[in-house]
């Protein structure tokens, strides 16, 4: 599916869309009476059986029957050698894949459960994998259509997918009942609120007009959808249920998976991707039109909470090909900000303990470490093309009217040696699979990296933990540490020693940490979401993104609003 840009002529759009309707996957609504929603009376119990199994003991390798076993349990943890020490990197990326080996199994019965082998999933693309079953953010939290500010129950975790959202329509906000039942709804068009990505349609172009959207989804498991359940009276008044913030169980995990049109993919390269008839919205953000169509997985992040890391340890994964292709040749990925600036700031970070009043130090930060985007000659502020100082390499404008440019992703500095080699192990195991051969889609997905213990040493392995496609600005989230501001006018801040994460294991200590875990642990150091950006939504609901990009203007009030939430919600 193409994707539609800003101030579109209308016969373009109607053309997009005629030509939109030769894709057999394809079904599109122009209009559908809203079907009611029927809810049961609100259970806590899931129903199935524990998906945990052993924690990972030091010295655990990856074998044959972690692959081939039926029903493969998720790690409950993994061992500690200290409150700021580590696991061996070898056993953490053990533990990810094992996470990973569960995850993508095909689901049971019930939903999140496994009911079949990662040897299996591989090679059958047919069925819906377990963190697919996963419950997705508006299952969540529905629309709360009454206005009672109290928020709706979470669906019933067993049900079949049901969508209950929202958009605004002149200031009005309406309930969006989406008449699909898919597991996977792609709801996300941006990289919250940044940028959004493309794979261009014609080799060595950028052309958002025509060229294939990335989409993303989030998803939680029975723990998190468990806590939600007996809780959602309490967020109405957060501060006062919540004082000290919310606090999660060791075993919630969530999900965020990264999407590409299937029809963007070379026709002789389409087996190595998992794919999946999923959920999009086209037209406009003020009427938001679902339908149906095939994409395929790229990027899967994954957060776990456990006994020995309350802090959650973060994984995330990628298929091969997203920068380079099957064929050696340059895919021409590329992103196109929500705005014209980055401008870094360094606080002095010895002032206080309080994220929020950090002062702000106009010094410019030494030996930064892997950050192309700014040297100590560009001063603090990168321009895109048009600007005096330090431009975005590669970016170029693509539209004048309003201005965008297209900026191409670059391979962020992640996947170390210790996680390549059991990358490697890996693969080894599932060549000798039953069966196995080039069309085993699994052996083309990798991890991309882990972490565990916060930190504030930038120079400690995967501190800038980020993957090509969920993370793809360099300025912005590839090399996220401290915290940002978001784009205010036409500027993105980057706050570099902003205190964004604190760990319990550690007595409650903060620190200025980087990557996936520093950017969730903004939600909870700011927010009192601990490490989850889903709850800003509790009380409301969530709304879909359409697959176009919006005015910059949209997506600079929508950050407002988020930034908003951050304040109104902090903990501290």
């Amino acid at each position: 599916m193409k994707t539609k840009f800003f101030y579109r002529p209308p016969g373009l759009l109607f053309g997009l869309a005629f030509l939109a309707l030769i894709y057999v996957s394809m079904t599109w609504i122009k209009s559908a009476p809203a079907p009611s929603i029927e809810r049961v009376a609100a259970t806590c119990d899931y129903g199935g059986t524990s998906q945990y199994g052993p924690a990972v003991a030091p010295n655990t390798a990856l074998s044959l029957s972690d692959m081939t076993t039926e029903n493969p349990l998720i790690p409950s943890d993994i061992y500690r050698n200290g409150p700021s020490e580590p696991p061996n990197q070898l056993d953490l990326a053990t533990f990810a894949w094992l996470e990973f080996i569960s995850l993508s199994s095909s689901k049971g019965s019930v939903r999140g459960t496994t009911g079949g082998s990662f040897a299996n999933s591989g090679k059958d693309q047919s069925g819906t994998l377990v963190w697919e079953s996963y419950q997705h953010r508006s299952e969540l939290f529905p629309y709360d259509a009454s206005k009672t500010g109290k928020g709706r129950e979470p669906m019933p975790w067993n049900q079949t997918p049901t969508y209950h959202m929202y958009y605004k329509d002149s200031g009005k906000t309406k309930a969006l009942n989406v008449p699909y039942n898919n597991y996977n709804n792609l709801d996300e068009a941006s990289q919250i609120g940044q940028n959004h990505i493309f794979f261009p349609a014609t080799p060595g172009t950028m052309d958002p007009e025509t060229d294939h959207q990335l989409l993303f989804e989030a998803k939680v498991n029975q723990k998190s959808w468990q806590f939600a359940c007996e809780n959602y009276k309490k967020f109405a008044d957060f501060n006062s249920n919540y004082p000290d913030g919310i606090n999660f169980s060791p075993g919630t995990i969530e999900v965020k998976a990264t999407w590409r049109p299937l029809a963007s993919i070379p026709e002789d390269q389409k087996y190595r991707y998992h794919t999946s008839t999923v959920i999009i919205y086209e037209g406009e953000d003020s009427d938001p039109q679902p339908y149906t169509e095939e994409y395929a997985l790229i990027g899967l992040h994954i957060i776990h909470k456990t006994p020995n890391y309350p802090a959650f340890i973060f994984a995330t994964f990628e298929q091969r090909d997203n920068l380079i292709d099957a064929n050696g040749r340059s895919t021409g990925l590329y992103y196109v900000p929500t705005y014209d600036y980055v401008k870094y700031e360094l606080n002095d970070k010895t002032t206080t303990a309080n994220p929020k009043e950090v002062a702000v130090n106009p010094t410019y930060p030494s030996g930064w470490l892997n950050n192309p985007m700014a040297t100590p000659s560009s001063g603090h502020t990168q321009n895109l093309p048009d600007g005096s100082v330090g431009n975005i390499p590669g970016a170029k404008k693509i539209s004048s009217s309003p201005v965008r440019y297209g900026v191409p992703v670059v391979q962020p500095p992640t996947t170390n040696t210790f996680v390549e080699y059991v990358n490697v192990q890996a693969r080894s195991f599932m060549t000798q699979i039953p069966g196995f051969d080039k069309n085993f889609v699994w052996q083309y997905y990798e991890l991309k990296g882990v972490q565990s213990i916060p930190t504030s040493d930038e120079e400690s392995l995967d501190y800038y933990l980020a993957n090509i496609v969920t993370e793809s600005s360099q300025p912005g989230v590839q090399l996220f540490t401290g915290g940002t501001s978001g784009p205010k006018n036409n500027t993105f801040t980057n706050i570099r020693n902003q205190l964004n994460t604190r760990d319990a294991a550690q007595g409650g200590k903060l620190f200025n940490m980087g990557g996936c875990q520093g950017c969730h642990g903004v939600a909870q150091t700011q927010g009192g979401q601990d490490f989850s950006f889903l709850y800003f939504s509790k009380t409301i609901g969530f709304s879909p993104d359409v697959t176009e990009i919006p005015h910059p203007t949209v997506e600079v009030e929508r950050m407002k609003s988020y930034m908003s939430k951050l304040s109104a919600q902090s903990a501290d």
